[in-house]
């Protein structure tokens, strides 16, 4: 109602009005097909929350495998800015370059029903997360383009809550399946996966964008070099850009060191079935999710991005530290994990809106692609590190000690960074 008084009391012209009428319906087609694609996605993304334990559980994985699984999904960033750098300075390859990553990273998951080799998974596992990943400078870009840097913080805030609390419900819920319904998993993959492309309905009414740039045509070694030499480009111009990324590589580092030893951890040391062990890590890391995304929104407005991710490095050790004293007391497993949920919830938003706010009027996917090269890079070399820390010591406590200390290392770095750049880059300009 208020929208329509507005409307009879402006002094534009009929023009002007249309114009807005038209950007204000531009904005919800965007808008609803971002969060479309995140909430079709959640059943799927529920069970392959999962897949860790059922590659251990029913397929026997080695050791290697499993470090390869766990690494492939990092890993599988560093091809990524392959397929995201068509968008770069080339808006009409944004629809097209986000329908087709949905439609081909849900492909494999149709074939899980005839393969039992490892080796099928973690290709699809590496095949799903770099289309993931290679979206995500075509969506910033997008919304960037149409939506004012605080619609933007919230829409993005909105859509990770949402994926968290899916994150916590469907794995729960799959948990149960699993647990009482054997290889039930191999019909449910190609289902999921076909709900998952509901979302191509809402992708296609995304309108084209005209290119403004006319993009540049690259010989095959210069388009193997491009996203480097992008990458190398902006942060050899933007110091204040260079310093984030060191004190957020230290930070995903940590964590990323200790995740091949969680599977055997949790069910050779905890004995955790399926639906104890999405209780614990879904569900409670959704629930902390959840609650704390609003407190880190209110928390951007006032603070910069430095401030925020030294804050995420905290609270990233302080669960690592919970973690390690589970053997002791095993409900601390649930404490860690809440406390995960809650600095994931303020990684998440300061990781993908940092490319945005650092490039400012510039074209934000060269930043957007570095955040996903620097994941890329931590799964190429900490997972491998990880596992050999725990072959040579035998002590899984001293891997995850080490992924604390990089976390405290972060913060430290992170809090210098804010002295540094005072006025920093502030979520809610």
């Amino acid at each position: 109602m208020s929208a329509i008084l507005v409307s009879m009391i402006s002094t534009r012209s009929p023009a002007e009005r249309i114009s807005s009428g038209m950007k204000t319906s531009l904005q919800k087609t965007i808008i609803r097909g971002y969060l479309m694609a995140h909430l079709f996605s959640l059943p799927f993304w529920g069970l392959f929350l999962l897949l860790p334990m059922i590659l251990y559980r029913d397929l026997q994985v080695t050791p290697f495998q499993m470090t390869a699984f766990v690494a492939c999904k990092p890993l599988a960033s560093l091809f990524s800015p392959y397929w995201s750098q068509y968008v770069h300075n080339n808006q009409n390859k944004l629809k097209t370059n986000l329908y087709w990553a949905n439609l081909l990273k849900h492909l494999p998951f149709f074939f899980v029903p005839f393969f039992n080799s490892p080796y099928f998974y973690i290709l699809a596992c590496g095949f799903y997360m770099s289309f993931s990943r290679g979206t995500i400078p075509a969506w910033m870009e997008l919304l960037k383009l149409h939506l004012s840097p605080k619609e933007c913080n919230k829409i993005c805030s909105f859509a990770l809550t949402l994926d968290y609390v899916g994150s916590a419900l469907f794995p729960l819920c799959l948990g149960v399946v699993l647990d009482h319904f054997d290889q039930a998993w191999r019909w449910l993959f190609p289902m999921l996966a076909l709900i998952g492309l509901f979302s191509l309905y809402y992708l296609l009414k995304i309108p084209s964008h005209p290119s403004s740039t006319p993009p540049p045509s690259d010989s095959p070694l210069s388009y193997l070099l491009k996203p480097w030499t992008s990458c190398w480009n902006v942060l050899n111009s933007r110091r204040d850009f260079l310093n984030f990324q060191i004190g957020f590589f230290l930070g995903g580092a940590g964590l990323m060191i200790v995740q091949p030893i969680l599977p055997s951890f949790f069910v050779d040391s905890l004995h955790l079935s399926y639906t104890g062990i999405s209780g614990a890590i879904a569900t409670m890391k959704g629930i902390g999710f959840a609650l704390a995304s609003p407190t880190w929104v209110r928390f951007c407005n006032t603070k910069n991005i430095y401030s925020l991710s030294a804050c995420v490095s905290l609270l990233a050790a302080c669960s690592l530290l919970f973690l390690i004293s589970t053997p002791a007391l095993p409900l601390l497993l649930y404490l860690s994990y809440f406390l995960y949920g809650i600095m994931q919830s303020g990684s998440e938003l300061s990781w993908r809106m940092s490319g945005a706010l650092f490039s400012k009027n510039e074209n934000s996917a060269p930043f957007s692609s570095i955040n996903v090269l620097a994941v890329g890079l931590r799964g190429l070399l900490f997972p491998a590190l990880g596992a050999f820390l725990l072959e040579v010591t035998g002590h899984a406590s001293w891997v995850v000690l080490l992924g604390g200390t990089c976390c405290l290392f972060s913060a430290f770095f992170m809090f210098q960074f804010s002295k540094r750049h005072p006025a920093g880059v502030n979520l809610s300009e």
